[in-house]
């Protein structure tokens, strides 16, 4: 009986030390996805730039050009629909930082 305990002692630090050995694949896991959100929250700043200046280049537009607006006015819908598909891509990026279990993250 002492023996079958043992044997089970020894199994469960076996694979206790086979957990400490993947810590660091699950670390460099974790670098890899927080730093492809950093580069996805970049992304969304351009992005927001861009919208931006779109919004004041189209103030700017002359009443009499209504090509160049309507021109405006596409480029400002397309540069929002971007701008949205980043920010549920970087949601999901997040809901994946936390559900992977990366220690000391900031979110």
């Amino acid at each position: 009986m002492i023996l079958w305990l043992l044997f089970i002692n020894l199994t469960w630090a076996q694979t206790l030390e086979e957990q400490i050995l993947e810590d660091p694949m699950v670390s460099l896991y974790c670098k890899e996805m927080i730093a492809e959100r950093n580069d996805k929250i970049t992304v969304k700043q351009k992005l927001n730039e861009l919208l931006q200046r779109s919004q004041k280049l189209r103030k700017a537009a002359p009443t009499n050009k209504k090509l160049a607006a309507l021109k405006l006015d596409l480029s400002q819908k397309q540069i929002e629909m971007d701008l949205q598909s980043t920010v549920i891509r970087i949601r999901e990026m997040e809901e994946n930082i936390v559900r992977g279990g990366c220690p000391g993250i900031n979110l």
